[in-house]
This record gives C-alpha cells, structure tokens and sequence, in this order.
C-alpha cells in the first residue's frame, strides 16, 4: 500500500516507510545491547502493534543469527504461566 492506494482521504504523511525502517533498526540495536544474553518477550498493547512488533523482531541479532524468539511450546510455558 502507498500514498496512491488512498485516494482522497490522504493529507499527508508523516512517517515514511524509508524513515519507520530505519527507527526501528535503530530500537531493535538498543534493544540487543540492553538485553545482549537475556531472553526477551516482547508485548503489544495497542490495536494494530503485531505489524510493528514483527517488523522489529526481524531485526533483532538473534533473528538474524538463526535462533528464532518462539517456539510453540515456549509460547504455551509463558501461557501458562501467566494464567
């Protein structure tokens, strides 16, 4: 989707893709140093944050290096643990 896929209802753009890429390269950088062998869950609250949140853990180093975040089983011991 781009700007002409919006027709009339477009003003303006405020954040191009070009610049959201480069933040969150940015963030996913601090985020690696801050928590550099640490596990780390990452939690969308808004409506809409599982586009950013997956386009910030695939550039996370550890996506990168092949060591994927999730597996099912981790995902349903954090399941459960919470419930």
């Amino acid at each position: 989707m781009d700007a002409t896929d919006m027709g009339n209802d477009l003003k303006e753009i405020l954040v191009t893709a070009e610049d959201m890429d480069r933040r969150l390269g940015e963030m996913a950088e601090q985020i690696d140093r801050d928590y550099a062998g640490r596990e780390l869950l990452i939690v969308g609250v808004l409506r809409g944050a599982v586009m950013v949140m997956a386009d910030l853990s695939r550039k996370f180093a550890v996506v990168a290096a092949g060591q994927p975040h999730w597996t099912r089983s981790r995902l349903r011991h954090h399941r459960d643990r919470a419930a």
